[in-house]
């Protein structure tokens, strides 16, 4: 076997294993995925991102990820800002999505909306609000706007990692302190 194939190889490896992380019926084409049918750069044009959509894990799913559950959301988020970090060429990217409530495999994320011949270095991830950050393989020509896709483990609903909304309080079941304007809110008296 030459060198050739063995990075062929490995090359096939990574896309089979990358692809067992998204959900079941997953497509992916070279500028959009596409979820039962839809595809996600037309939901990112009719709904505010960030967006999840959710689907059923594929059959090899459970032997790569450590969540029990047998569902896989997708995270969409838009590029909001984009620095280069000093004295490296490795770009910090800013996102409207938070991670800290979800479980992303950022090896899997990738680029959405438009095709990019660029070289992947390697690029931390960061949301503007929360703690939570991971490196990512995105194509060096990433601009603000630009929409990127994050597999998830479980299902992670829409407020988990929307920026800007009030917590949960569960156990009362809505919003911890809604805001005056919000015509859902509780009356106060």
């Amino acid at each position: 076997m030459t060198l050739v194939h063995s990075l062929w190889a490995h090359h096939a490896l990574a896309l089979r294993f990358a692809a067992q992380l998204w959900p079941a019926g997953a497509v992916h084409t070279d500028t959009d995925v596409i979820l039962n049918g839809a595809f996600l750069t037309h939901a990112a044009l009719v709904e505010p991102t960030p967006l999840v959509r959710i689907g059923e894990a594929s059959a090899a799913w459970p032997a790569q990820t450590r969540s029990p559950q047998r569902f896989i959301t997708v995270l969409l988020t838009r590029v909001v800002r984009i620095d280069t970090v000093p004295h490296s060429s490795r770009l910090d990217v800013w996102v409207d999505a938070r991670f800290d409530k979800c479980r992303p495999n950022f090896a899997a994320a990738r680029l959405v909306g438009r095709v990019s011949a660029h070289r992947h270095p390697r690029m931390l991830l960061h949301p503007v609000s929360g703690d939570s950050r991971g490196l990512v393989r995105l194509p060096h020509d990433l601009t603000t706007g630009d929409l990127i896709a994050v597999p998830c483990e479980g299902a992670t609903p829409l407020f988990d990692v929307r920026t800007g909304t009030p917590p949960v309080d569960h156990a009362r079941g809505d919003a911890a302190d809604p805001g005056e304007d919000d015509p859902s809110a509780p009356c106060r008296k």
